[in-house]
């Protein structure tokens, strides 16, 4: 089985004193929006970064969205050490977001099958949903910055119970989504009629690891009964 990182997110928190304002003017491929003044965006040959003045810590310090396909952790944090000239320790950045693509052998997915090898209902009805409008809240700088200057770090369990909710959305091109691993973690599965497995989520190795053991041990077998050969005209 194929799998393909589409990208990872990092967050982390810098103590350095650097004015935004004065690093995006000096700095190459460094875009400042003149009305939020607060945050710029960096365009790396590696990586993408999203930086943001932190003001709610007493030392000076930035705050730093990082959006990453093929970089190492290791890589990272060279850079922006060099970029921002300090040193950037490996607990000063946490991944909080992979999402990872996976070509299986499988095509032309019946979904209501699948859903049905799954979940052991034949009715889908009560799984389809619409999305509602919604309006979004502007996240707040202290969000990023609390967890890491007071060095705090969530952790989830791997041992939780494994009862997988599923769902439907339309709207997806019918995609049938999967929550694994409810109890104990956010990681989402996308599963498309072309077979190919979207995953979203991941927080670290270990769940990585989780993941591909659950689509190889309890979805490979309902993706090929769920399938039919292509159709030769």
């Amino acid at each position: 089985m194929e799998h393909r990182t589409s990208i990872k997110v990092y967050r982390g928190l810098i103590e350095c004193d650097v004015n935004l304002f004065d690093f995006a003017l000096k700095t190459k491929n460094c875009v400042l929006v003149a009305k939020s003044p607060w945050r710029c965006t960096y365009h790396g040959k590696r990586f993408t970064m999203n930086i943001f003045q932190a003001k709610q810590i007493p030392v000076p310090a930035l705050v730093v969205l990082i959006f990453v396909k093929k970089a190492t952790r290791e890589t990272i944090l060279h850079d922006i050490g060099a970029l921002f000239n300090t040193r950037v320790d490996n607990e000063q950045l946490c991944l909080i977001n992979w999402v990872e693509k996976f070509h299986t052998p499988f095509k032309n997915i019946f979904l209501d099958t699948l859903y049905e090898q799954l979940n052991g209902e034949s009715d889908l009805d009560h799984i389809f949903h619409l999305k509602k409008n919604s309006v979004g809240k502007k996240q707040e700088v202290v969000d990023y910055v609390s967890t890491f200057y007071n060095k705090k770090t969530e952790t989830v369990s791997t041992n939780g119970p494994s009862c997988a909710q599923l769902e439907m959305d339309i709207q997806r091109f019918g995609a049938l989504i999967i929550k694994p691993f409810p109890n104990d973690s956010n990681l989402t599965i996308e599963i498309y009629p072309s077979g190919i497995i979207n995953a979203t989520g991941i927080n670290d190795e270990n769940m990585f690891a989780r993941l591909k053991e659950y689509i190889e041990l309890k979805l490979f077998r309902s993706l090929a009964i769920s399938s039919c050969p292509d159709i030769v005209p």
